[in-house]
């Protein structure tokens, strides 16, 4: 009888550590890996918000996005912001599909 409860016992306890050892760090590193992107998300579009305020939002026709440029600096959510570039500066803007022109 003593030996049927420790060798449950000693199975018991392989089982746990084994448990501890692989299946709680893959399980951690994957809940991680989901509120890191979260945070991410969640960072750049708080930066999105800012823009217009700090930067402007005057937005011209030629500034929108076409296949051929590459000026769209972060699209996250329903948020995106361009690259633009008025009087030779490089600068930010939001990009609301209501330029002024």
């Amino acid at each position: 009888m003593l030996k049927c409860l420790f060798a449950f016992l000693c199975g018991f306890a392989f089982a746990s550590a084994l448990f501890l050892l692989v299946v709680v760090p893959k399980v951690a590193h994957g809940k991680f890996k989901f509120g890191y992107g979260n945070g991410m998300v969640e960072a750049q579009l708080d930066l999105a918000r800012r823009i217009p305020s700090i930067l402007g939002s005057d937005l011209h026709l030629a500034d929108l996005p076409t296949p051929g440029k590459r000026n769209v600096f972060l699209n996250v959510k329903d948020a995106t912001i361009l690259i633009v570039e008025p009087n030779g500066v490089k600068t930010l803007r939001d990009y609301d599909d209501t330029p002024k022109d």
